[in-house]
């Protein structure tokens, strides 16, 4: 159970939190113009002229005017009286001077401004012309890089080409006169072949004419100087060597029944 002095500290802080909330963006504005207040006052009463006006606050003088029965609010004026010198105490001229002062400074400052985001402007434009112009350049770099590089390999290409087409004809003429030379080797073995085959014909054919010669003749032994010959006629016949019942080569030859011996550097035997 809820006692009164619970109800009522709960109904008050309940009151607090409500009147927190609904002071506090106002208080928190109040505080803000104030801050403003007090920036712009200080700012003020930095201007010349006002600092001048402030300083000159103690040369000013009330006159009354007013009647005795008037109430004082009523009969009452303010003038400000400049007892400073007359150069000194022109006022509008000044804070028009100085308006003016601000104004062109202002006007100034914004030409400067202004002309200070063109050159910007320009220098930006260009700094892209001259990145354009690079790109441009390593562009055109590179296309003359990649044609060089193409030309290259085109020369490169056609140098191998020519390379392995000379190879090629060499190896040809190298296979050509390979099979030249082997055909000539092959065609003088062949005629070396030949010629032996017929040497060796020849000399078959010669023995098979001389065995036919001597199987035609009808030979006999003979002795002349106690060796024994063999001869087709003592008379005009021929004498051949007979070793071994072989006869040989003609040695000699009867002349009127007369032996006549020849000499031989060289003798063979030959089988009956």
């Amino acid at each position: 159970m809820t006692t009164k002095s619970t109800a009522s500290s709960d109904l008050v802080a309940l009151l607090m939190d409500e009147l927190r909330k609904s002071l506090e963006p106002k208080v928190s504005h109040m505080l803000a113009d104030y801050q403003l207040y007090k920036e712009t006052h200080e700012a003020v009463t930095q201007i010349p002229f006002v600092k001048l006006l402030l300083e000159r606050q103690k040369m000013c003088t009330c006159i009354n005017d007013s009647n005795a029965n008037e109430e004082p609010a009523e009969q009452m004026r303010l003038e400000i009286i400049d007892n400073s010198h007359a150069d000194a105490a022109q006022n509008l001229d000044y804070i028009v001077d100085y308006i003016n002062s601000t104004v062109n400074q202002e006007q100034q400052q914004e030409e400067e401004d202004e002309e200070e985001e063109e050159e910007e402007v320009q220098e930006e434009e260009e700094e892209e012309d001259e990145e354009e112009d690079e790109e441009e350049d390593e562009e055109e770099d590179e296309e003359e890089q990649q044609e060089e590089d193409e030309q290259e390999e085109e020369e490169e290409q056609e140098q191998q080409k020519e390379e392995e087409q000379v190879q090629e004809e060499e190896e040809q003429e190298q296979q050509k006169e390979e099979v030249q030379v082997q055909e000539e080797e092959e065609q003088e073995q062949q005629k070396e072949e030949e010629q032996v085959q017929k040497e060796e014909e020849q000399e078959q054919q010669k023995e098979e004419e001389q065995v036919q010669e001597e199987e035609e003749l009808e030979l006999f032994e003979v002795d002349i100087k106690g060796k024994t010959y063999v001869t087709n006629d003592e008379t005009n016949g021929d004498i051949y060597e007979y070793d071994n019942d072989e006869v040989g080569e003609i040695v000699g030859t009867f002349k009127n029944g007369v032996a006549k011996m020849i000499k031989k550097s060289k003798s063979s035997s030959q089988k009956k």
